[in-house]
């Protein structure tokens, strides 16, 4: 179902673009909007978790030397080291600075197009290398990781100990 709401505000999205005066332009300026929605979001959530996770590793030493429950100690040392794999599987930083770069370079195509028409290609084709540059490096990053977690599991196979497969 939310494949298929995705899909409508794409096709009323690419309506919009068709409909512009100047569709380059309104194209751009939408991917811009995308964009800075996107760094504003992997900034939150990467100050977040940063504080979080500073905060929940000074605290598992913190009540570790003052002797409290184990179970306390165990608990904030679990909050830490999931923060940990959120930040290694999501990489908000890495994230926040790849699209705060590609918001960046629309805004440089943006400020030397020239409303008059005749660089409409030249935005066109700069907005798409924005584009293209950070869901590259996003697609590489994935398959770096994925890679990553097989070769584990190749490996862990291999050396039977299929016991500590995840």
């Amino acid at each position: 179902m939310r494949h298929k709401i995705i899909l409508e505000e794409l096709v009323a999205d690419f309506q919009r673009w068709a409909d512009a005066e100047d569709p380059v332009l309104a194209w751009a300026l939408f991917q811009l909007n995308g964009y800075e929605h996107k760094v504003k979001r992997f900034r939150r959530l990467y100050i977040a978790s940063e504080l979080l996770l500073l905060a929940s590793a000074s605290a598992t030493t913190l009540v570790a030397a003052l002797s409290a429950p184990a179970a306390l100690t165990a608990s904030l040392a679990s909050v830490a080291v999931f923060l940990t794999g959120v930040r290694q599987t999501f990489d908000p930083h890495e994230r926040y600075i790849l699209n705060a770069a590609a918001a960046q370079e629309i805004r440089m195509a943006l400020w030397q197009y020239n409303f008059d028409g005749r660089d409409k290609d030249r935005l066109y084709e700069r907005v798409r290398e924005a584009w293209g540059g950070e869901y590259e490096t996003w697609l590489k990053s994935q398959r770096s990781l994925r890679k990553t977690r097989l070769d584990t599991i190749e490996t862990r196979v291999r050396n039977n100990n299929a016991a500590e497969l995840p």
